[in-house]
């Protein structure tokens, strides 16, 4: 072959292998552009393959779309939410759909796949609160038990567990199905265990509680009476015979008649009459939660002593003297009754009745009270005046000074020491001060809508006052500290009007006191109750305790005003303010028929 010739093969080869490369390298590029195309997608599973509106599933393949909007869910047609995506998992949410069967279908990049099927079916309800079982399923009082359930709550207080009423305590909770309980006691029997969580309650199977007999006293009948009547007590753990058991009423023995398993029938013992605890004791257990009153079987009767019943300032025996607004009472030391009146006078009535004027006129205006000290003069309270003066057998009158001032004195009163107590009413407060005038204590009622009116202090240096617009009885301590004895706040009227029961004061009502408080040598309180128009007594409990006594009315018809005398309970009276009680009878102001009043107590 010639050299022309081989040269033009030459070039030949070299244009032939410029194509081939130029081929392959268009090739490699079709190559990889066929590569990023999207392939269709494969479905593998979907979990889980029931569900229900709302639910969440998952749905398994390949050539899933990493980017969440490239690929679209249909259910039953319906396109779900796809919370997730990588390129082989979808996390939807199923859509609304009615209870069957469907194909799920899904599309990525407009390439779509459908072959996966989905129950839609009605979701579970949640659990509920529930006590199956309890072990042991019978215990004592005191015994552990637990109890297994399910939703109980994790927290001890909130899970509230009671047998037959009763709240047990719930000493642990081991798991959210676990209780651990005290079984509290209760009566003899079978019973549920109800359990409560919030708002919801579930019974547990029946428990039988087992009960331990312990002396119990239960019930009393009757519960008043009087010496040598029998009364039954009700109970257990009595004993077998009458010697096995020993009741006292007040520290006296009754005699024990009967004994029977439920049952104990005593005798009453002698007591004056009263409220007493009643001791039942055997050889292992005294119990004392039961009392019995005793009836009162004293009488009442009523005397006009001094008055006209006109308003007036007349000296004179009797009828023919007169006052104006008799306010309170006081016993001098010669035995005579000193009455203060808010007609600004202080009058004087000797053992037969003879009424004269010991001082009126400047030094007194709006007078509410008076109260002897120990040398035998007469303290008064001036509300309009602001001040207290002292009178003096003869008359005498001087301004009392002290530590303190006063804005509406209206109750006075001396304890055993010869302190003197001062109720003002405006500035809701009791002084308690030396006959010097040095300020002792004081005595806050500023919680209350009015401050005190009418004030007593008994042996044991306790402050009992009453006002005009609390409607309630107060006790204070000898600490301050201040209690309620009886009374609801509410002003009284015929139909509302009580005493109460013996021991039992949450129902007796209060009406409005003025002038004094008076007790008795036993502590027995007795005041006019001044707007329900009655004379009212308050015997404390056998411990001293007035909120535990028994209040009375003695005399006049409650909220029925009058002036008729004869028996307690027939005779009546107008606005009755302050009480003396002198040996067997107490001295009434009644206040607008203007008279002093005479209640003789018949035993």
């Amino acid at each position: 072959m010639n050299l022309k010739k081989r040269k033009s093969m030459k070039n030949s080869i070299l244009i032939l292998s410029i194509l081939f490369c130029c081929n392959l390298l268009c090739g490699c590029s079709d190559s990889d552009e066929t590569d990023s195309r999207q392939f269709p997608p494969k479905l593998i599973s979907i979990i889980p393959k029931a569900g229900s509106t709302g639910g969440t599933a998952i749905i398994s393949g390949v050539y899933f779309s990493e980017t969440v909007t490239d690929n679209k869910v249909f259910i039953n047609g319906v396109q779900a939410e796809i919370s997730d995506a990588t390129n082989n998992r979808l996390v939807i949410t199923l859509p609304d759909n009615p209870n069957g069967e469907y194909t799920v279908k899904v599309s990525v990049k407009e390439q779509t796949v459908e072959g996966l099927k989905i129950t839609y079916a009605t979701a579970p309800a949640p659990p509920e609160l529930t006590v199956l079982q309890v072990m042991p399923s019978s215990a004592y009082a005191g015994d552990e038990v637990l109890l297994i359930g399910q939703c109980f709550s994790s927290s001890v207080d909130e899970n509230e567990v009671t047998i037959n009423g009763v709240k047990a305590e719930v000493k642990e909770v081991v798991s959210s199905s676990q209780l651990r309980i005290i079984i509290p006691d209760t009566q003899e029997g079978t019973y549920p265990i109800r359990v409560k969580v919030g708002n919801k309650e579930a019974n547990s199977p029946l428990f039988t509680y087992l009960h331990i007999i312990t002396l119990t006293t239960t019930s009393l009948t009757p519960i008043t009476g009087n010496p040598g009547d029998e009364v039954v007590l009700t109970g257990e753990g009595f004993g077998s015979k009458p010697s096995d058991v020993k009741v006292t009423v007040n520290g006296k023995e009754a005699e024990v008649k009967e004994v029977t398993p439920g049952t104990l029938t005593i005798v009453m013992p002698e007591n004056e009459p009263g409220r007493y605890p009643v001791v039942v004791t055997t050889e292992e257990k005294t119990v004392d939660n039961l009392s019995f009153t005793y009836l009162d079987k004293t009488t009442y009767t009523v005397a006009t002593v001094a008055g006209s019943g006109t308003a007036g300032s007349a000296n004179g025996t009797g009828a023919a003297a007169s006052f104006k607004f008799p306010e309170t009472l006081s016993l001098a030391p010669d035995g005579s009754i000193w009455i203060v009146e808010r007609n600004n006078a202080v009058r004087r009535m000797d053992k037969d009745f003879n009424v004269t004027t010991v001082a009126s006129g400047a030094s007194f205006k709006s007078s509410y009270s008076g109260a002897f000290d120990k040398n035998g003069n007469l303290y008064v309270a001036n509300k309009d005046l602001k001040n207290i003066v002292k009178v003096t057998a003869n008359g005498t009158t001087t301004v009392f000074t002290c530590q303190t001032t006063f804005s509406a004195p209206m109750g006075i009163a001396f304890d055993n020491d010869n302190c003197l107590y001062v109720a003002d009413r405006d500035a809701k407060k009791i002084f308690k001060l030396t006959i010097d005038g040095e300020l002792r204590m004081t005595y806050d009622m500023s919680d209350e809508k009015q401050g005190p009116c009418a004030i007593a202090v008994d042996k044991k240096g306790r402050v009992l006052a009453a006002n005009g617009a609390s409607f309630k009885l107060f006790m204070f301590e000898t600490d301050g500290t201040k209690r309620t004895i009886f009374g609801n706040g509410i002003k009284p009227v015929a139909e509302t009007y009580s005493d109460g029961e013996p021991g039992d004061l949450s129902k007796a009502t209060m009406g409005i006191v003025f002038g004094s408080l008076s007790f008795d040598d036993s502590g027995t309180l007795y005041f006019g109750d001044w707007n329900c128009h009655t004379i009212r007594s308050l015997t404390p409990d056998a411990n001293g305790d007035y909120s535990e006594g028994t209040l009375k009315t003695i005399a006049g018809l409650p909220l029925k005003p009058g002036k008729t005398d004869g028996a307690g309970q027939n005779a009546t009276f107008k606005n009755p303010a302050g009480l003396l009680v002198n040996g067997n009878i107490i001295y009434v102001a009644d206040e607008q028929n203007n008279l002093i009043r005479s209640i003789t107590i018949n035993k």
